[in-house]
């Protein structure tokens, strides 16, 4: 009977413990599947993030360019001269708003060009001997401009290089008649250093530019003249029609509608850039570009090999973890069945000894093995349960390693579109400047002031893109001091630009003690959210501002009546590179975060669409 209880309970243990190794196995399983799936997605929106990046810095360059070519076609001089077809050789080449034009992006543009209303070239620069007079109604854009009289960005094509280049067309009227045109070429090549080759996620991850017809315009081993994407996508998938096409599918599908995402693709792949005739798995993020009336394409994308590192890591983590805990298992089933073992010695032991004076400390002796058994079961588990722990943090610190490369690396791609940023509104300021120069003692006090806002405008927007992009990249230790707030407060209003559409009230506490801070880089956080309550203002409102001591803390509080922050970005608002302004580069706010970080401080922040935001810049005691 005893044998059968025995085999009986040998059963179930078994049975216990192969449902316990399945199952650790399938959760780990789970958990590298997860990780895998996690990182994967985590990749794929760092890669988009760079897509859209990349396609708006291009958008804004193509809008620049035509923003800057109107206000050449609005310059009256030029109206009329083009009108009456008095451009000669000799005055272009002495004095001439097309040879200015032309000298500020002449390391960008291929040509700038005056045609007549019938399309006739009146004068090119760079100046080409006898090209004055031709026809160049034949020219991609030109017909489109002189029939419609409006502006123009046109398809690729070859210019008189054989270069792949668009063109940007805007018409010239002269007193409400159309008098002709100016257009200005701009070379693929130009583009593709500029915002596609500098792009490289990763140690192997590159970016693709295609037109609207899906022909690659920047791509590292393909240029211009290579078959169009549809093409090429047909022609492999014939070639290897066991290959799972759905990625490359849908990627391409959604991009000829101007679609954004994101997509894991199979792509064959000849040449030494990767090996001959390989099957590479990529991750991809891509984003339209809309130029003119036509829609581009960048997708940026990163092998998925270079996934492998940390995915095998946290694998090997997962599994070796699973190991651990089954053999902590078997360990503690093989210690239980030695219990019960003694156990059951110790009972027909007892028995015997019930018999025998000195029988009771025998059974204490007994019990005391019992209890070292369980002690050593119990420090097994506290074992496992810290090195649980310790793996779970390891994890986290290569996830988070990752995202802050990966941050690092878009930050790199906005430093590189700084220059154009920069080098478009002081172009802009140029042409102002020589507007005014030539008309000021003929025209109306209104244009004067007109230009005089733009060239401060303009300045202003250079000043605070570079400001804010050096003060992300080195943030100095604070200098700190005794401060009071509220002065600090003051000085920081009485430097900052208050706009007319809007109103400051200050509501300051008297009984606020000094607070040891770095005056220079509180003030900074003042200022910014000074400046964003007046964006958020823009139809009016009032921005109070009131300081008070609470909780062993001092709080400075900023709050407005504008437009407010949707609630699903209020944890966005504070990241670098994230804004929903039109201009600028979203680096504000983190700023402000990292400045008061490093003077003891934190930012809190409430808001309510429609009614306002309130930012709190707390410091501790």
């Amino acid at each position: 009977m005893k044998s059968k209880k025995l085999s009986t309970s040998m059963l179930i243990a078994c049975l216990a413990a192969l449902s316990v190794i399945t199952t650790t196995i399938y959760l780990s399983y789970l958990s590298q599947r997860h990780f895998e799936t996690t990182l994967i997605s985590q990749i794929q929106q760092q890669l988009l993030t760079i897509a859209k990046s990349t396609a708006r810095g291009l958008e804004e360059f193509i809008a620049e360019y035509a923003k800057d070519l109107n206000l050449l076609s609005r310059n009256p001089f030029h109206q009329e001269e083009l009108y009456r077809k008095i451009l000669h050789n000799k005055l272009y080449n002495e004095y001439c708003p097309l040879k200015d034009f032309y000298e500020v992006h002449k390391n960008e543009i291929d040509a700038l060009t005056a045609l007549d209303a019938n399309g006739i070239m009146l004068h090119r620069h760079p100046f080409i001997e006898n090209r004055p007079g031709m026809d160049k109604t034949d020219k991609p854009g030109v017909a489109s401009v002189l029939r419609e009289h409006k502006p123009n960005v046109s398809e690729v094509f070859y210019n008189n290089l054989g270069n792949p280049a668009i063109s940007i067309s805007e018409p010239v009227f002269y007193k409400g008649e159309f008098a002709g045109m100016v257009r200005w070429m701009i070379q693929i090549d130009t583009i593709s250093k500029r915002f596609v080759l500098t792009i490289k996620p990763g140690k192997k991850g590159f970016a693709i530019l295609l037109d609207e017809k899906g022909r690659f315009l920047s791509h590292p081993i393909r240029n211009f003249e290579s078959e169009p994407f549809p093409v090429f996508f047909a022609k492999n998938r014939n070639t290897f029609p066991d290959l799972d096409w759905s990625g490359v599918h849908k990627m391409a599908e959604e991009r000829s509608k101007g679609k954004e995402g994101v997509a894991v693709v199979y792509c064959p792949v000849k040449g030494k850039a990767e090996g001959a005739n390989k099957i590479i798995k990529r991750i991809t993020g891509y984003a339209p570009v809309r130029i003119g009336s036509r829609t581009w394409s960048i997708t940026v994308n990163i092998p998925y090999s270079e996934l492998a590192g940390p995915i095998n890591i946290h694998a090997r983590n997962t599994f070796g973890l699973a190991g651990i805990v089954i053999l902590l298992f078997g360990a503690g089933g093989v210690a239980f069945f030695r219990i019960r073992k003694k156990k059951a010695e110790l009972e027909t032991e007892a028995k015997y000894l019930k018999q025998i004076a000195n029988g009771a400390v025998a059974l204490r002796e007994s019990e005391r093995r019992l209890k070292k058994y369980s002690v050593a079961l119990e420090e097994a588990r506290n074992n496992l349960e810290q090195k649980v722990a310790e793996r779970t943090k390891e994890l986290k610190e290569v996830q988070d390693a990752l995202v802050r490369n990966e941050r690092l690396a878009a930050l790199g791609q906005l430093a590189g579109s700084v220059g154009h940023e920069l080098r478009n509104p002081l172009g802009v300021i140029k042409n102002a400047g020589y507007f005014l120069n030539m008309k000021i003692d003929t025209i109306e006090n209104d244009a004067v002031k007109e230009n005089i806002d733009i060239i401060n405008r303009e300045t202003n927007i250079a000043a605070k893109i570079i400001t804010d992009l050096l003060d992300f990249a080195r943030i100095k230790e604070p200098e700190r001091r005794e401060v009071d707030i509220n002065q600090l407060v003051t000085d920081t209003l009485s430097r900052s630009l208050i706009a007319e559409h809007f109103k400051v009230i200050t509501d300051f506490s008297d009984d606020i003690p000094p607070v040891s801070i770095d005056p220079l880089q509180v003030s900074q956080v003042f200022l910014n959210l000074i400046e964003n309550a007046a964006q958020a203002m823009e139809e009016g409102g009032i921005l109070t501002i009131s300081t008070r001591a609470t909780d062993g803390a001092t709080e400075a509080v900023f709050a407005d009546e504008g437009r407010g922050i949707p609630e699903s970005n209020l944890e966005k608002i504070f990241e670098p590179l994230f804004t929903t302004k039109t201009r600028g580069i979203g680096l504000g706010l983190s700023i402000s975060k990292s400045l008061a970080k490093a003077n003891g401080a934190d930012i809190l922040v409430e808001s309510e669409e429609g009614k306002g935001s309130r930012f709190t810049v707390r410091f501790e005691d």
